[in-house]
């Protein structure tokens, strides 16, 4: 598995360099009236960051939408513990399993 990128710090990290930069940078510091080459820079350097950032959104969307999976099987499994004999026990067992790996996916991404 390929090591986790967190898309937010290098969104922030980029437009603060955009921020900071300085005569020795390659971006311009007063970048609203450079040049057209360094123009272009400054906005691929845009672009980088709003990628890194919608990345990050929906990063935060797949872990929302985990957790909602895992409270809908624990409440499968708080009615089937009151229904025990209409509930399909290799199911309960295939949930469980679906409940670990899902519970493993939220702490890998909230870096717990």
């Amino acid at each position: 598995m390929t090591e986790r990128i967190d898309h937010a710090a290098e969104a922030q990290s980029i437009l603060r360099d955009i921020d900071t930069a300085g005569p020795n940078d390659n971006l311009p510091m007063d970048w609203c009236g450079a040049d057209a080459d360094e123009q272009w820079l400054v906005h691929a350097s845009l672009r980088e960051a709003q990628v890194h950032a919608t990345l990050a959104l929906v990063e935060q969307q797949r872990i929302a939408n985990l957790i909602a999976y895992v409270a809908l099987l624990e409440q499968q499994f708080a009615e089937a513990a009151q229904h025990p004999t209409e509930f399909d026990w290799e199911t309960r067992e295939d949930s469980e399993k679906r409940h670990t790996e899902a519970l493993v996916l939220i702490r890998e991404g909230l870096n717990l």
